[in-house]
């Protein structure tokens, strides 16, 4: 029995193998692969080519059976076609009933009959038109036309987020105002119990204006739907594989392996906590430019997922400041429990680093228009001196040391009372002042985490 079992393990290893280096290949090439590899065995080649066929069909980037500009569809005018991908095709249209331009998404004409298919585009549609939400991209409305599902939608001006990052860090104050909008929609979706289960620079678009939208909820699902109704499969060899790698995505490998959070990648049930480990994998790559995982194959990213700590943000990018790392940091534990338990709690400190780095502008705007005082008026002063006497009658000025802050930590800026009986000072350590005559020190009370640096 335990031989037996061996035997199956084994197998399984072989065939996953083959399944993540086959899948690497234009499909062109795997045929030539798969020949060599398998030669005799056919019933290794059948099961590694029911995996890639399970898990990767080929998108395509033109439409086989292309609406045509000018058709009209009900009320729906079609203008242009837009972009393709193995779940859908977009075209641009003209609703000439309410004079406005929408985007239509048909299930491409392939996939018309296939059960799997037809489920994730309902899905997609259902969960998106239950979310009225202004950071989650409308649906309008659903038909079928000459057998091809398809739902309307709000035609979105911009570029996702992938094409904003471009391998380069998104600026801090424009990486925080991004993440708390898509923190506010996750928010809202999960309120409504619906877990996007996709979360990535992909499915983020920034429109024109500034604004986010999530989009694509083909793959979302209520958190109170069982564990059996979540996949439904059966068990054959390469399916059980199929299933460990990625449970909840039936039809193809999930995305970009690269935005999997732990669970998934183990293939256990999913709560919200998965779209906030995905999207601290969104806040990495703006925060850094690059994903927080990487590996030549899908098996290596999901074993970095599984087992890897990447870098500190602020070693990719000192300007990441060590407030906003730990909540990248937190967004990102692989255990759930540790993580962030929901959107709102991310969204919460988030809000709460926008409002120091306010106040810390603002204290930095105060003590610079001090100090321009303080100078203005030092220079008034010895030109008064020096106007009323000679240079022979000019004081006699003596230089005294104030501070004794070490070389690790110098004095930001310093301001004198209009008296002249104290300095104000900041450091690393906070707000002080400083009484001249006696040499004492008084801290002034600053918000927590506020700094000059």
């Amino acid at each position: 029995m335990e031989g037996k079992a061996l035997m199956l393990k084994e197998r399984r290893s072989e065939i996953e193998r083959l399944y993540f280096s086959a899948s690497e290949l234009e499909p062109a090439a795997r045929v030539a692969y798969l020949e060599r590899m398998c030669g005799s065995d056919l019933d290794l080649r059948r099961e590694v080519e029911s995996l890639l066929e399970f898990l990767e069909p080929v998108p395509s980037q033109t439409p086989d059976t292309p609406v045509p500009s000018g058709e009209q569809i009900g009320p729906y005018t079609i203008l242009q076609f837009l972009r393709a991908g193995g779940m859908g095709e977009v075209y641009k249209a003209r609703d000439t009933r309410l004079g406005r331009t929408v985007a239509i998404k048909f299930l491409p004409s392939v996939l018309a009959d296939n059960a799997t298919a037809l489920d994730r585009f309902q899905r997609e549609a259902c969960a998106a038109s239950a979310l009225n939400h202004p950071r989650i991209c409308t649906v309008h409305d659903i038909g079928d036309y000459r057998g091809r599902p398809f739902f309307v939608m709000e035609l979105l001006e911009g570029q996702p987020l992938n094409e904003r990052i471009s391998g380069k860090p998104v600026p801090v104050p424009e990486l925080v105002d991004l993440a708390a909008q898509t923190c506010d929609a996750l928010q809202a979706a999960h309120a409504k119990g619906i877990v996007h289960r996709d979360i990535k620079p992909a499915n983020i678009f920034l429109t024109a204006n500034g604004q986010i939208k999530i989009l694509d909820f083909g793959l979302a699902k209520l958190v109170e739907e069982s564990h059996s109704t979540a996949t439904t499969v059966t068990a054959t060899e390469a399916e059980i594989i199929a299933r460990a790698i990625t449970r909840t995505r039936i039809g193809r490998l999930m995305g970009t392996p690269a935005y999997l959070s732990p669970e998934q990648a183990r293939g256990e049930e999913v709560d919200a906590r998965t779209d906030i480990f995905s999207f601290g994998l969104v806040l990495y790559e703006m925060a850094t430019g690059r994903p927080a995982f990487r590996g030549q194959t899908s098996g290596e990213l999901i074993n970095a997922i599984l087992h890897e700590t990447p870098p500190k943000p602020s070693a990719l990018n000192p300007t990441v400041p060590s407030s906003l790392e730990q909540i990248i940091l937190k967004a990102l534990e692989k255990e759930r429990k540790v993580r962030y338990q929901s959107a709102k709690e991310l969204l919460t400190d988030l809000g709460e680093f926008q409002e120091a780095k306010q106040l810390r502008a603002a204290w930095r705007a105060r003590l610079v228009i001090a100090a321009a005082a303080l100078a203005l008026t030092t220079g008034m002063v010895i030109a008064i001196i020096l106007s009323k006497g000679s240079v022979n009658d000019a004081p006699n000025i003596v230089q005294r040391q104030v501070t004794s802050n070490p070389i690790n930590d110098s004095v930001y800026v310093a301001a004198i009372s209009d008296d002249g009986k104290e300095v104000a000072y900041t450091d690393l350590r906070g707000v002080h002042v400083r009484a001249l005559g006696t040499g004492e020190v008084y801290d002034i009370s600053v918000p927590p985490g506020l700094c000059f640096r």
